[in-house]
């Protein structure tokens, strides 16, 4: 049987609990004979009375203290995760077709877990010509051509274009795979003059 993460916590926090309980038990004991009962027996002395009232106290921040640590292990868990972040550096150089062109470009793409929404904001400029579409294309590996699978200018084209759109699954497949790329088409070259293919970012630049 499967156990959650979230018990696990829960059931590890209790265990720490109980372990210093049990340590203090066992030191405290030979000193205060009537700690495992905690009762007030007739003529006990002021001293041991005074005693079992500070364990009292000491019992209940230890049962606090493991529902503390059960709540923020729980916390820890259900956070919910941030985006995935890609980018693509964008260049004439990574076009299947011989390009040459000064232009330069970067795309920035954030994905959201629970939506499979892609947002980007994509920046480019010294081109040949004026750019005549932006795409994301796919499946494909560099150095060879795919037909178009997001629109990144569906309000037209300008030199920094903003836009999200929800992946379908397979799209989020090819996403990860590293198979798609994003082409930016001209006047001059209208198969694509500046292209880069889609990477992940790593987490620890995220």
């Amino acid at each position: 049987m499967l156990v959650s993460p979230q018990k696990t916590s829960s059931f590890k926090g209790l265990c720490r609990a109980r372990q210093v309980v049990a340590f203090f038990r066992d030191l405290v004991s030979p000193v205060c004979p009537t700690y495992n009962k905690m009762s007030f027996a007739v003529g006990q002395p002021l001293l041991g009375a005074l005693i079992n009232f500070m364990l009292l106290i000491f019992r209940f921040v230890l049962v606090l203290c493991a529902l503390g640590l059960s709540s923020a292990g729980a916390f820890a868990v259900d956070a919910p995760l941030g985006p995935v972040k890609f980018f693509a550096d964008l260049s004439a150089d990574e076009q299947s077709a011989t390009t040459i062109s000064p232009g330069t470009g970067r795309a920035d793409f954030s994905l959201e877990r629970e939506n499979l929404r892609l947002s980007w904001k994509v920046t480019y400029n010294k081109m040949t010509s004026a750019a005549t579409g932006a795409h994301i294309h796919g499946p494909q590996r560099p150095g060879t051509n795919a037909g178009i699978q997001v629109d990144l200018a569906p309000k037209g084209l300008k030199l920094q274009l903003e836009g999200s759109a929800i992946l379908t699954d397979a799209q989020l497949e090819y996403l990860l795979a590293g198979r798609m790329y994003v082409n930016i088409h001209s006047v001059t070259f209208p198969l694509g003059e500046l292209r880069g293919q889609i990477q992940r970012l790593a987490p620890r630049a995220q």
